[in-house]
Formats: structure tokens, sequence, C-alpha cells
């Protein structure tokens, strides 16, 4: 299954629209594994209404598991590890931040796990960043 996703956000995190725009390979129950970082409780509040969105609109297709990371996690190197792992594996990664300078720690994380998805056998479905700068 192959989402393409068209979404619009309007200042003070309004949602003006996000509508799913295609879907390819229906016609099976599939399991969509999602992992979403984030930076604070904000972004991870966006985050997570996208994922909703999902379910929502896609749920009567597939299933869906998430994991959900804050950024200051991946700071403990045990917990980047098992993050990444978690990254590898997933279908949709979801990344929601405000914007500024990325932390070590994150890019760090990416690091890990961005090489490996070259893997033909484990490619994504979906990567949707959230970055959200303040005026």
């Amino acid at each position: 299954m192959l989402v393409c996703l068209q979404t619009h956000f309007c200042t003070h995190d309004t949602l003006a629209s996000f509508n799913v725009i295609g879907v390819s390979g229906g016609g099976y129950q599939s399991t969509l594994n999602v992992v979403i970082a984030y930076e604070d409780l904000e972004t991870g509040k966006r985050a997570k209404r996208i994922h909703d969105f999902l379910v929502e609109n896609l749920g009567h297709d597939c299933q869906f598991t998430n994991q959900m990371w804050k950024f200051e996690l991946l700071g403990i190197p045990k917990l980047r590890e098992m993050a990444a792992q978690d990254a590898m594996m997933a279908d949709i990664v979801i990344i929601s931040c405000h914007g500024a300078e990325l932390p070590s720690d994150f890019k760090a994380w990416v690091e890990l796990w961005a090489a490996d998805r070259i893997i033909p056998s484990r490619w994504w479905h979906c990567l949707i960043t959230i970055i959200t700068r303040k005026c």
C-alpha cells in the first residue's frame, strides 16, 4: 500500500486541510507500523493528529501500530538504539519539530537507521515531516 498525502497548516496550529489524495495497493488487510519522533508536547500532539487522521481514513483497509519517541530520549544511547530499530521497521515515519537547529542526538538517531532503509524488503510507505516555524 502506498499512501499519498496533501496537508496544509495555517497559523496557530490549525489544520486547514489534510486529505488522502491517493491510495494504491488496496484490497488486502495489512498492518502499518508508524514511528513518531517529536520535539515537545506541542509537536507531539500535531504528529499524533496526523497519525489519528490516517487511522480514521485508512483504518478500514489496514491496522496501525505506533511508537512515539521524544527527541530528548534519543540522548540515551540504549533508547536511541531502540528507537532506531523501530524506525528501521516502520512503514511510516513522522518527524515533528519547530524547525530550529535539530539536536545532535536526533541526527545520530537518523544516521543509525536511514542507511539501512535502502534494503529493498523494508522501504517506507511514507515519510512525513512537520516543521513549525514561529513568526
